[in-house]
């Protein structure tokens, strides 16, 4: 909400906080990175097997897509 005479009711919050230096910022990345929760052993390995299944799968599909089409333009694609 606007003040009186339609100026900002409070000032902003760039205003009033310091930057942290590198060695702070840092340290506040490596708490994030500590809070956040890893996968076990399983779900990494089940997570892996999809991402492969689907990569396979997908230049199965694409390659014979392309063999077909190819094969329709009326030649063999070298």
């Amino acid at each position: 909400m606007d003040g009186p005479g339609g100026r900002p009711s409070r000032p902003f919050a760039s205003a009033t906080v310091r930057r942290p230096g590198i060695v702070e910022f840092l340290h506040q990345c490596g708490r994030e990175v500590r809070k956040m929760v890893w996968p076990d052993r399983r779900t990494l390995g089940h997570n892996a097997t999809v991402i492969v299944l689907t990569v396979v799968v997908l230049v199965v599909a694409l390659g014979t897509l392309e063999l077909a089409v190819g094969t329709l333009a009326g030649g063999v694609v070298r």
